[in-house]
């Protein structure tokens, strides 16, 4: 009965029309509309379900078919997909007279025609699903349907559905593939615009990447760039500007740039266009990826950039060594050792140093060595360079030319020392002198007498400290600094610096402790000078420490080296003194009743002193809180 109704319904439509009427429309569909006729993909559930409803119908197969409209040019395309094993049973021809007539009746204003009805005389079943969108199931004879029609159009409206997700999420990994290939925001908008022109040709597209420009891609027209130029979601001289915050949840604080679309204000009211959006959207988290990819990727370059840079321009001769080969070098250390090319063997290179290469890839860094060049005999100071990644077998190592400086630096150490001794024999007299007066040899003294003489002696005392420290620096800085090894026991060493200075801090008020492990074995040191250094660490820590403060002096066993250690509870020392602690000179005003009685020039003396027997030494401390003083030896040298 209901189909019965239904071809009433059709040939009375038919009968209603006008034949010359109908022609003069139906040519003008030919002329104004596109048919596009496609294969639908077997492996989609979508057409898995459809199919089994049209078996389950009785139907043979099903096409799909919709209508895009172009307002603005006064076009449509109109589309079908086919089922593939059905592709090669129907003619295009009547594939193409099908969809016109659908479209041709649709655009009468004959009676409206149920959602589910018979087309052409046929049992043919047109659905119709929302606007310009159909799906023909295909029969070779009548039934009667099972179920109601609008069950039907509801079931396959919601199979349609998500067959348009599953289209959207094919040419979304299309256009993913695509984006992988671009290297630079302007060719991902390039990429992009030729996966989403389809969507309508009015389209820009324009990209603003953290702490960069906002790039715009827009073929047609070179004034769309001024636009975008303010950047906001809104309606800008006839054209729509939507904006996307490229981030992993769509959510603006974790963005890190941002992806517009520009469509004329017309085109905007288009569906298709509200599609386009949608895959913007669904873009994002991928657009996310490929920003930071990139963000990466350019710090990487611009790191590289400043490297080369200072590679090129550095006045030091930069070496880089791999697999006992040079690989690079740059034009400072072409020039200093008269290298003209990469690739050479280590061995290759010995000629140009008194000692080989890989010799000195081993020395300890800093280090002194010298090379024979056209202009005499060099001195260069090398250091090696350890590489950010730990798992980089590359070696890198700067050589300096200090010929200049340390030939000056001899002659100023020369002079010192010459001056210094000079001084010394002057000092020591009247230091001598002063002792003799003080004694009474002389005779009686008047208080008066003895307070000036007892600044005598105290101010000739500092002198010949003094003068001995610059001694000892110059030889130091000469080379001509000896230490005399032997084997020695640094708790003994230890106590008897606590037992010398025990009366001084007795006088200060100040608490002086030793501690030591139970087996600290022997080490081979100059006993005299590891004694210099640590009375003047524990002479400073009572020097500082207020009265009532507690000094510790600390011996332990660290396997391959014995690990001194002096600690105070005085005023501490702030981060910017203790990077330069160890300066020649320099004095941290912590007590300004004891500042002057410094020299400046003991733990200068005391770094080299350690660091010439192999050692470290070094300074843990907090303001208000104390200090501690480190410094190790090794067990065996």
């Amino acid at each position: 009965m209901y189909i019965t109704a239904v071809l009433v319904n059709l040939f009375e439509m038919y009968m209603s029309i006008d034949s010359d009427s109908y022609n003069t429309e139906y040519n003008h569909i030919i002329r104004k509309s596109s048919v596009y006729i496609g294969t639908i993909n077997s492996n989609m559930e979508v057409y898995e379900a459809i199919s089994q409803i049209c078996n389950t119908l009785g139907f043979k197969g099903f096409i799909l078919i919709d209508r895009n409209r172009n307002v603005d040019r006064n076009e449509e395309r109109i589309s079908i997909r086919v089922p593939a094993e059905l592709r090669g049973q129907i003619q295009d021809r009547d594939l193409d007279k099908l969809a016109r007539d659908i479209f041709y009746h649709s655009r009468q204003k004959a009676p409206t025609i149920k959602s589910a009805h018979v087309i052409d005389n046929t049992s043919n079943m047109l659905v119709t699903l929302g606007k310009d969108k159909y799906i023909v199931l295909l029969s070779d004879k009548a039934n009667s349907l099972p179920i109601p029609p609008n069950s039907l159009e509801a079931i396959l409206q919601k199979l349609l559905d998500l067959d348009r997700e599953h289209r959207l999420r094919s040419r979304l990994l299309e256009i993913v593939l695509a984006l992988n290939e671009a290297s630079d925001p302007k060719q991902l908008l390039v990429k992009l615009y030729e996966k989403l022109v389809e969507f309508g040709e009015h389209l820009a597209l324009a990209i603003n990447i953290s702490s960069q420009e906002t790039i715009v891609y827009y073929p047609e027209n070179e004034d769309i760039p001024k636009i975008v130029a303010d950047a906001k979601d809104a309606q800008v001289l006839g054209h729509i500007l939507k904006s996307f915050p490229i981030s992993k949840k769509n959510a603006s604080q974790d963005s890190i740039g941002t992806i517009y679309v520009l469509v004329d204000s017309v085109s905007a009211s288009s569906p298709i266009y509200r599609e386009l959006l949608e895959v913007v959207e669904l873009l994002l988290p991928h657009l996310y990826v490929w920003v930071n990819k990139y963000l990466q990727v350019h710090r990487i370059e611009l790191e590289t950039e400043k490297k080369n840079l200072i590679f090129n321009a550095s006045s030091d001769a930069i070496l880089v060594f791999s697999d006992n080969r040079l690989i690079q070098v740059n034009p400072a250390g072409k020039k200093l050792l008269g290298i003209d090319q990469v690739g050479e063997h280590l061995q290759d290179l010995d000629k140009i140093c008194e000692i080989g290469i890989e010799e000195i890839l081993n020395l300890e860094s800093p280090s002194i060595i010298r090379i024979e060049t056209s202009i005499g005999t060099r001195e260069l100071e090398v250091r090696k360079l350890e590489p950010e990644n730990p798992n980089d077998k590359q070696k890198i190592i700067t050589m300096r030319d200090v010929t200049e400086q340390r030939e000056l630096d001899r002659a100023k150490s020369n002079f010192i020392s010459m001056v210094s001794h000079e001084l010394r024999t002057p000092l020591n007299s009247i230091l001598g002198f002063a002792n003799v007066i003080l004694s009474g040899a002389t005779g009686p003294l008047a208080d008066r007498q003895r307070e000036f003489l007892e600044y005598i002696q105290s101010s000739s005392r500092h002198l010949v400290q003094l003068v001995s420290d610059i001694l000892d620096l110059s030889r130091i800085d000469a080379g001509t600094f000896t230490l005399h090894k032997s084997k020695v026991l640094p708790e003994i060493i230890a106590k008897q610096v606590v037992s010398q200075l025990s009366g001084l801090a007795a006088e200060q008020n100040i608490e002086l402790a030793f501690l030591s492990d139970k087996k600290i074995p022997k080490i081979e040191a100059d006993g005299r000078r590891v004694e210099q250094v640590l009375i003047n660490l524990v002479g400073n820590a009572i020097k500082f420490t207020p009265p009532g403060g507690k000094v510790i002096v600390r011996v332990r066993n660290q396997g391959d080296h014995v690990l001194f250690s002096v600690s105070d509870t005085g005023p501490g020392i702030s981060e910017e003194d203790m990077d330069r602690i160890f300066e020649r000179f320099y004095q941290p005003i912590m007590n300004p009743q004891a500042a002057t009685k410094g020299t400046g020039l003991g733990l200068a003396i005391a770094k080299s002193l350690v660091e010439q027997h192999g050692g470290k030494i070094w300074v843990d401390s907090t303001l208000g809180q104390g200090s501690t003083f480190y410094f190790t030896l090794p067990i065996k040298t």
